[in-house]
């Protein structure tokens, strides 16, 4: 039997998303937050009609929108269907580690 203290370290993804997200700083949280709210109020939807669409409780919704966790690709991609906006300007919004990708000159 392998003792804990002898696997090799892996990050799960509970740990990668506290690491990316605590470093959100409170401007672009609240930029996100704004710009969230806006495209779900503009489309008549609100916070729980998302989080049920995305299969998540509203908990689960405020988490990602405070910036505590992030949505996974499959959720990503609905909360673009949802809200209108874009998965790479959900990304650029919501974690704080993505840079978009550049166009080859």
């Amino acid at each position: 039997m392998i003792k804990h203290d002898k696997l090799p370290y892996i990050m799960t993804r509970t740990m990668i998303n506290k690491r990316k997200c605590s470093c959100m700083d409170a401007t672009k949280r609240s930029h996100a937050m704004n710009t969230i709210e806006r495209a779900l109020y503009v489309r008549g939807k609100s916070r729980s009609d998302a989080a049920k669409a995305c299969g998540v409780t509203p908990a689960a919704f405020t988490h990602w929108m405070s910036g505590k966790n992030l949505p996974s690709p499959k959720r990503m991609k609905v909360l673009s269907r949802v809200t209108g906006i874009t998965v790479s300007d959900l990304l650029e919004m919501l974690d704080p580690t993505f840079s978009p990708p550049t166009p080859n000159a």
